[in-house]
């Protein structure tokens, strides 16, 4: 048990469970809570083990400082969810947490460690995922509706083949060697980006700003480009990309 914290029983939670109520401090181990429901709860400084919230309905939750390690959120809807300094990776054991076709609609994340997080399916309407980590999280198919906003995270390997980002602040994430065949990032912001690696087979960048993103290993040639802004010094890197041998202007 982590210092400073209390294990409570199922009973305990269900019997606490209700619209406000605001848990702090507690270690929650090997439950069901599928189908709960709940608005406005908060959780601060509290451990999550092996919890599933399958289905719950808990909308406006509020968690702050707190630890979930091998979680399920499937189809759980927590729209509005507001989830500050928390972590849904575990190194120790590998294992991270599940949100797929979950409702996260408004929902931030803020500083947290998503590493390895299933997001497939989710519904992203005008999410916000800033300052964090989630290297390896799978974002396949993802929707985000032209309003998310996902800054300054590092999402290193992650799975965003066939996510719809379009018209999406992006700026400034670091995406090398991540997967995004077949994304959709057209008129997205993806100012400052690190694309390095990152592979690109039949994705959709029309009209997106990638100035001083990182293009290494980007071949104009696979991908729908038309309309995209870049900084003249990055026209030489996409240039050689396509095998182009590029000689200085003969000034004599």
């Amino acid at each position: 048990m982590n210092a400073g914290q209390k294990t409570i029983s199922i009973d305990e939670v269900l019997s606490q469970l209700s619209n406000g109520m605001d848990f702090s401090h507690k270690e929650l181990h090997d439950m069901e809570l599928v189908q709960t429901a709940a608005h406005d709860l908060s959780f601060r400084q509290c451990t999550f083990v092996n919890v599933d919230m399958t289905d719950v309905d808990w909308e406006n939750l509020k968690c702050q400082s707190s630890k979930f390690i091998n979680c399920r959120f499937i189809d759980a809807n927590l729209e509005n969810a507001l989830f500050e300094n928390c972590s849904f990776f575990e190194p120790d054991r590998s294992t991270s947490c599940n949100f797929m076709h979950a409702n996260l609609r408004s929902a931030s994340f803020q500083n947290c460690d998503l590493s390895g997080c299933v997001f497939e399916g989710a519904d992203l309407f005008r999410i916000s995922i800033q300052d964090s980590k989630a290297t390896g999280a799978k974002f396949f198919r993802a929707s985000f509706n032209g309003s998310a906003k996902l800054s300054h995270n590092v999402l290193r390997y992650a799975d965003l083949r066939g996510a719809n980002f379009a018209k999406c602040n992006l700026a400034h994430n670091d995406l090398v060697w991540a997967t995004l065949d077949e994304a959709d990032f057209t008129r997205a912001n993806l100012m400052g980006c690190d694309l390095g690696g990152a592979t690109t087979r039949y994705t959709k960048f029309a009209g997106a700003d990638l100035r001083g993103a990182v293009l290494t290993g980007f071949d104009v040639r696979t991908m729908d480009i038309g309309g995209a802004q870049i900084f003249e010094s990055q026209m030489r890197q996409l240039l050689e990309n396509c095998g182009l041998i590029i000689f200085p202007d003969n000034r004599s």
